[in-house]
């Protein structure tokens, strides 16, 4: 259901003992593009998004396996390459050049590293020139440039920032957005307690040392030394000591690591709704993932407001 409410979602993997602290020790995985391979492997679950996905994928399938044919059987010996892909965040150059259709397929076999299979979701503009034996396709090719900011840690000062690109800040107990951003201490946390009637009841909580993934539970100390609660729709920072309020369970980044610049969701543990950022409130209404929902956690340069307390 949560991939199916993603448009670039296509697939999912469901590991059910990802060993992840908290109430839920698994994790699924969203995957967007194309499905490179298919393999069986012991203590994972994975599907399409929808039955029309998984069409889609096969007539990917057999237009690419029909281009490659067609390819072999009029002599190609050269296909001139320019194509555009989708935003690959792995990517660090731009791929243009040539290749020999005909050895591609042979090699290949429209396997999965073959460069239009790689990205089965690459619009291509082909143009076909016959004479007697000769075939080119002429198709443009341009990528962009991702770069990874530093992997997050527990104790890390952060500026936080919504879609809109306002910064999370703080006025006594009360959160809201402004142009000039507050500085908050993500921590870490290892929490135990019991799923009871359906309700998630904290029972212990210590703040550990480590890299924060994608599904850990973490905490913001704000620059009073008061950490952010939710409680209903309502986001406050009240206490300076630690409350079941206070546990936020982080969710995105890059390969399941969060960078400095990633976007991510932050959902209450007690809530189950996601921090959103809309007019200059910030809330935990729905339990959506959308661009109200979409925070950016950027390292900061100087804490100097920042009163450290102890454990």
């Amino acid at each position: 259901a949560m991939c199916q409410k993603r448009v670039a979602c296509r697939a999912w993997v469901f590991t059910p003992a990802a060993g992840l602290a908290g109430p839920w020790p698994g994790r699924c995985a969203l995957r967007g593009g194309g499905v490179v391979k298919k393999t069986r492997a012991v203590g994972h679950i994975s599907g399409f998004a929808s039955h029309t996905e998984e069409a889609q994928d096969l007539q990917e399938r057999k237009e690419l396996t029909e281009l490659l044919r067609r390819g072999q059987h009029w002599g190609a010996e050269l296909v001139s390459i320019t194509t555009t892909l989708p935003t690959n965040p792995d990517s660090a150059a731009t791929t243009t050049g040539s290749l020999d259709l005909a050895a591609a397929s042979s090699k290949n076999r429209v396997g999965p590293k073959s460069l239009a299979y790689h990205w089965p979701s690459l619009t291509v503009a082909t143009t076909i020139t016959t004479t007697r034996t000769v075939f080119t396709t002429s198709t443009a090719v341009t990528t962009s440039t991702t770069t990874l900011g530093v992997v997050l840690n527990s104790g890390d000062v952060v500026n936080v920032k919504s879609a809109s690109g306002e910064w999370l800040t703080t006025f006594g107990e009360a959160v809201s957005t402004g142009r000039s951003p507050a500085q908050f201490v993500v921590e870490k946390l290892k929490v135990t307690g019991i799923l009871a009637s359906g309700h998630w009841k904290e029972i212990a909580c210590e703040v550990v040392q480590g890299v924060i993934h994608s599904g850990e539970m973490v905490s913001l100390r704000g620059p009073s030394g008061r950490y952010l609660d939710v409680e209903h729709d309502l986001v406050r920072a009240r206490w300076d000591h630690h409350t079941p309020q206070q546990t936020l369970v982080v969710q995105g980044g890059h390969n399941l690591t969060v960078h400095s610049g990633d976007r991510v969701f932050l959902m209450p543990a007690l809530n189950k709704n996601f921090v959103d950022v809309e007019g200059g409130a910030v809330r935990a209404r729905w339990n959506i993932q959308g661009d109200l929902q979409v925070l950016t956690m950027e390292t900061a340069s100087v804490m100097p407001s920042i009163r450290v307390l102890d454990n």
